[in-house]
C-alpha cells in the first residue's frame, strides 16, 4: 500500500542514506540521486491517490530557504493515501505565496515542513502565516525532532507534530482512513 512503501521503504532508505552520508560512506550525489528517484515516485502516487472530494484539504510547503522536501512529500503521501486531498507546493515557498495558497485553495490545514530549529526569519514568517491564513484553517509544524516553539514568539496557533504517527493521528481526526 502507498503507506507501506511511505513507512517501510521510501523513509528507512532515506535515514540509511542520510546516516551513510554522514559517515562518509556516500557522496551527497549519491544521497541526491536516491532522493530525486523516491521524489518522482511518491510524486506519482500523490496524483493516483489523491481523491477528486476529499473531506478535508492540507496545503504542504516548506519555508524560505529551507529545501528538504522529501518528508512534505512523504507527508502529501500519507495524507492522499487516508482520502484527503494534498496540496503540494514544494519548497523555499515564501510567507505571502503560502498565505495566498491556503486562501485560494481553502485549505482545512496548512501543514510546513522544517529540518531544523526555525531561525529569527522563519519565525517571522510563521507569525505572518499565523496571523494572515483564515482562522479556521489548522496550522501544523512537522520536521525537526527538537523543534520546540516559544508560543509568545509564534503565537498558539501552530500545533508541531514531532513524527509521522502524530501526522497520521491528526489526518485521522479530519477524516482519513488509514
Amino acid at each position: 500500500s502507498p503507506r507501506n512503501f511511505v513507512h517501510r521503504a521510501a523513509l528507512p532508505l532515506m535515514r540509511t542514506v542520510g546516516e551513510r552520508w554522514h559517515a562518509g560512506k556516500c557522496s551527497i550525489a549519491q544521497e541526491h540521486l536516491l532522493t530525486n528517484l523516491l521524489t518522482g515516485v511518491l510524486a506519482s502516487l500523490v496524483r493516483t491517490y489523491s481523491p477528486s472530494n476529499p473531506p478535508a484539504r492540507v496545503l504542504l510547503a516548506t519555508p524560505t530557504n529551507e529545501r528538504h522536501a522529501f518528508p512534505t512529500l512523504a507527508a502529501a503521501m500519507l495524507i492522499a493515501a487516508g482520502g484527503l486531498g494534498a496540496i503540494y507546493l514544494g519548497t523555499d515557498s515564501p510567507a505571502a505565496d503560502i498565505v495566498l495558497a491556503a486562501r485560494k485553495s481553502e485549505a482545512d490545514v496548512v501543514l510546513l515542513s522544517l529540518s531544523s530549529v526555525p531561525n529569527s526569519e522563519v519565525l517571522d514568517d510563521l507569525d505572518y502565516i499565523a496571523h494572515k491564513v483564515p482562522r479556521a484553517a489548522a496550522l501544523w509544524l512537522g520536521g525537526a525532532p527538537a523543534l520546540h516553539l516559544d508560543k509568545a514568539t509564534t503565537g498558539s496557533r501552530w500545533m508541531v507534530l514531532h513524527d509521522f504517527s502524530a501526522l497520521e493521528h491528526q489526518l485521522a481526526a479530519r477524516g482519513a482512513r488509514f
